[in-house]
């Protein structure tokens, strides 16, 4: 049984639970969970030791626990029983015993789709939350996957003894541990293809007051505040998903070097016990001469596999690129606006000329003498521009079909415009 269970503390320090099983575990905790959000939950920056003792002073002269201390203890129990909580800790525990982590759940995809104008606009609150939760999830996994590979590079400098060690841990352990996810980042889940557009449309969004409304009301009724304040919040998760995305190529390239350097110190290591391996040496001498006398032992493996060990096995050189140049700032052309606003109008007035306008009309009546303006479907900023041009031809008296507008107004999503009746004449 010994053998199957993974030793926990050659991946995790003993002291990792001292804290939390002394009398003074709530204060850590809460310590630790600061020193958390500081790291993961606010915009990417490295927390100092400054900061950190700054932020634990602040918790101590804050605590209660620091005057009073609770002195009753939970009675003990008999039978075995593992509470949600800690079940939850001992899973998590077991998987860095078994260097296991999780695949990169397509976070880049995701919140471009929750931020994309159409998924946005139905629910602008939800939509903002989840993009968020979604950007600090993705910054974490970055952060630890580059952690990662800084981890394995130490093991293979300092704990791998033989050349049988290092293709363990190189081969295997990192195969599973980092490189699944590394592959992701670089095809499927590729942050530099949403990047562009995810900052653009955080531009939109910051410019768009009726989606900030939308959501700033929704962020009001979840978490119990006014409506000033909810704003506000959308507003710094606005400003947070843009650090954010600021951030990852910083992240991103930390993690090309350091797989780069784990590359490198693997090579190294490997041609290093290779030459101090003398008994590998005489082994092999030995079977050359035998197989030379011709009464040499049957051999199970295949001599071409130690093509491995040539000059690329293991090692990508960093990607050389050059510094970009100094360039002036061209001038821009002047822009004729008049003229601009003339051919814009005049594609305008092709798309939605009075003949096509009044066909749309006869189409949606479908032989009726009357509907309400409200059943005309908008979606799009065309079907608006539409809408609009058929109120227009309606009040103008010169087409098949009469509009009378009403005091009422109509909403549909982002889209607003008066009430009223439309009839045919």
């Amino acid at each position: 049984m010994n053998d199957l269970t993974p030793k926990l503390f050659d991946r995790a320090p003993r002291t990792l639970f001292g804290p939390l099983g002394d009398g003074y575990a709530e204060l850590y905790w809460e310590v630790l969970a600061t020193l958390y959000a500081f790291e993961f939950e606010r915009e990417p920056f490295m927390v100092t030791r400054t900061m950190a003792v700054e932020a634990a002073e602040h918790i101590i002269r804050e605590s209660p626990l620091w005057t009073a201390r609770r002195q009753e203890l939970e009675s003990l129990i008999e039978i075995l029983s593992f509470h949600p909580y800690a079940a939850r800790i001992l899973e998590t525990l077991l998987r860095i015993a078994r260097d296991e982590q999780p695949i990169f759940q397509g976070y880049v995809h995701s919140i471009a789709a929750l931020l994309d104008s159409k998924t946005f606009v139905q629910r602008p609150g939800v939509s903002l939350s989840e993009a968020k939760r979604h950007a600090i999830d993705l910054v974490r996994e970055l952060k630890i996957l580059e952690r990662n590979i800084h981890v394995f590079t130490q093991r293979i400098l300092a704990e791998a003894a033989t050349a049988a060690n290092v293709l363990e841990e190189g081969l295997e352990r990192y195969e599973q541990a980092v490189m699944a996810n590394y592959h992701r980042l670089k095809t499927v889940d590729n942050v530099y293809r949403q990047r562009s557009a995810i900052l653009d449309r955080l531009d939109m969004i910051e410019r768009d007051d009726l989606a900030l409304d939308e959501a700033a009301e929704w962020y009001a009724i979840q978490r119990g505040f006014g409506k000033q304040q909810g704003r506000a919040n959308v507003l710094d998760d606005l400003a947070l998903l843009r650090a954010q995305f600021d951030a990852i190529p910083r992240i991103i390239d930390d993690i090309d070097i350091r797989n780069s350097r784990f590359s490198g110190a693997a090579l190294q290591r490997i041609r290093y016990l290779l030459r101090q391996d003398r008994r590998t040496e005489g082994q092999l001498q030995f079977i050359v001469r035998e197989l030379a006398r011709g009464g040499g032992p049957e051999l199970d493996f295949d001599v071409y596999r130690c093509e491995l060990l040539a000059d690329g096995f293991l090692y990508t050189p960093p990607t050389d690129r050059p510094r970009p140049k100094i360039q002036r700032l061209s001038k821009q052309t002047e822009v004729d606006g008049d003229r601009i606003r003339k051919e814009a109008s005049r594609k305008v007035r092709r798309m939605f000329n009075r003949r096509r306008v009044e066909e749309f009309v006869d189409e949606i009546l479908a032989g009726r003498q009357q509907m309400g303006i409200e059943e005309v479907p908008v979606k799009t900023d065309d079907e608006y521009i539409r809408l609009l041009y058929l109120a227009s031809y309606g009040i103008d008296r010169n087409s098949s079909f009469r509009f009378t507008p009403s005091a009422e107004r109509v909403r549909k999503g982002m889209y607003g415009h008066p009430a009223g009746r439309i009839e045919h004449k």
